[in-house]
């Protein structure tokens, strides 16, 4: 698995317009920073925190740059000739892109921070508006919202590699990814079924019950703010659904 892992990130290094499309995002990530560095470092840091739910919607591009259109250029049957195991291939494409995605995420941080940061201090790197424990509370708070964001981008990841993957047509997983989002959870989320008798009150229970294991539910403005520990279990509960079900359809799938 480790070998495969390495030959999928050199694969991913070598597609040099996907790496042109993301400098061009840690480009966008730094101007973001360069306008957000106007206040306080503490606005600076709250204004990072609330971009973090942009990473659910790079979930796809991010993935799909590790898929490769793989199924679509004939590297996916060549490997299942060469007697790659079909897990080896599903999971180590979906671990490129967590790794991948865990470095993107390094370097769009220092892209934003490292503009933001310094333009908003005013006393020096020692104090923070002349308050030191106040600076250590904001980063307590923009890390436990990083530790949260993470494990929910893991699993939207799982999402849009299993439709990617399993999908004949790149096309339509990457508009039902989107629409699931954009509607779907916002449905969850938001909406609550009225006068509809016992059919309103069953959705109205299911809402309930899926309402936690919303990807974006710590976001949405009536949603409890999200626990690190909730967050992981939600993360876990996408990615272990998500492969188990991608790859039940590829073991299945006929590669021609």
């Amino acid at each position: 698995m480790l070998n495969y892992l390495s030959a999928e990130l050199w694969r991913m290094r070598c597609r040099r317009l996907d790496l042109a499309q993301w400098m061009i995002f840690l480009l966008l990530a730094a101007l973001a920073g360069w306008f957000c560095g106007t206040g306080s470092p503490a606005e600076a840091l709250e204004a990072f925190q609330n971009l973090l739910p942009a990473g659910l919607y790079a979930a796809l591009p991010l993935t799909s740059w590790a898929e490769g259109d793989a199924a679509r250029t004939g590297l996916l049957t060549n490997e299942i000739v060469f007697g790659l195991p079909r897990g080896r291939i599903y999971l180590g494409k979906l671990f490129a892109a967590f790794l991948m995605g865990l470095l993107l995420f390094l370097f769009t941080a220092l892209a934003f921070l490292g503009v933001a940061l310094p333009l908003a201090a005013q006393d020096g790197w020692g104090t923070w508006e002349g308050d030191p424990v106040l600076a250590l509370a904001v980063w307590i708070q923009l890390l436990e919202a990083v530790l949260c964001a993470l494990p929910r981008y893991f699993g939207a990841a799982a999402l849009a590699h299993l439709l990617l993957f399993s999908l004949r047509s790149a096309g339509l997983g990457a508009v039902l990814y989107y629409l699931y989002f954009f509607f779907g959870e916002m449905t969850l989320a938001a909406v609550s079924f009225q006068g509809m008798g016992l059919v309103g009150t069953a959705l109205n229970t299911l809402g309930d019950l899926l309402r936690p294991f919303l990807l974006s539910g710590p976001y949405f403005m009536d949603m409890p703010p999200a626990e690190v520990g909730q967050s992981w279990t939600v993360g876990a509960v996408w990615v272990a659904g998500a492969s188990a079900l991608g790859l039940a359809l590829f073991r299945r799938r006929e590669i021609r």
